[in-house]
């Protein structure tokens, strides 16, 4: 993928439409041409052969730390995934002690599938239920502001430039989504004690439901894509 990444492709454009202009030009004055054309083929080979350098070298800085971003991506989106479930919605799966220990991750696995799929298959309303009932009667730590801000502290290196446009696209929509859900909690609770907490806490409150669900959506997409299931490193 690499290769066909950042290369000047309009200057490349460029310089065929003046062959082809040369080609034209042949019949009008041939010595003329002949001159455009050489001039034409040394900034050729002098594009490409510092093109194929800037691109090699790209490559090889990406190489040395592509491993590691995939890593701390993988790993960051587990841990939310775990945390949504666990502390949002008081996931708890249930682990058969008869199986090995790679079976036993496996059905985990297919239990957090299956709890986001029933999450997002609830009615809004029976959703906020359920997160009234004990996450937002909880004091809010503000732990997807914080998400947001490692994810995007991520996404602002460098090498993110590497990582394909689909998985970029998704990890800003979990980035928005996190930071929106962050603001929506605060209205929620913005209300305290007087007059005014149910209008907060109403409009607070769908506002959360939103995000918590585009927010799972966007959990699911990114595990489809490989960011999710974390391979432990051996050391060096």
């Amino acid at each position: 993928m690499m290769r066909w990444k950042d290369r000047p492709w309009m200057l490349y454009l460029m310089i065929i439409l003046a062959f082809v202009a040369t080609g034209l030009l042949w019949r009008i004055h041939e010595g003329f041409s002949i001159d455009i054309t050489i001039e034409l083929l040394g900034a050729i080979i002098t594009i490409v052969i510092i093109d194929e350098m800037l691109v090699k070298s790209k490559r090889k800085r990406w190489n040395l730390v592509k491993e590691e971003i995939e890593y701390i991506l993988a790993r960051s989106i587990n841990v939310l995934r775990d945390e949504v479930l666990r502390n949002m919605f008081s996931f708890k799966p249930d682990i058969h002690g008869k199986m090995d220990m790679d079976s036993v991750e496996d059905d985990i696995r297919k239990q957090k599938d299956d709890k986001f799929k029933e999450i997002l298959s609830m009615h809004p309303e029976d959703m906020l239920d359920i997160l009234e009932e004990a996450y937002l009667s909880q004091d809010y730590d503000g732990y997807f502001h914080e998400q947001a801000e490692d994810l995007w502290r991520i996404l602002n290196t460098r090498y993110s430039e590497h990582l394909e446009p689909e998985v970029v696209d998704e990890l800003l929509k979990l980035h928005l989504h996190m930071r929106d859900l962050h603001n929506n909690i605060k209205m929620y609770n913005r209300g305290g004690q007087n007059k005014r907490r149910a209008y907060y806490q109403r409009k607070g409150g769908k506002e959360i439901v939103y995000n918590a669900r585009n927010m799972i959506r966007s959990l699911i997409k990114l595990k489809g894509m490989g960011y999710s299931r974390v391979t432990f490193r051996e050391e060096d």
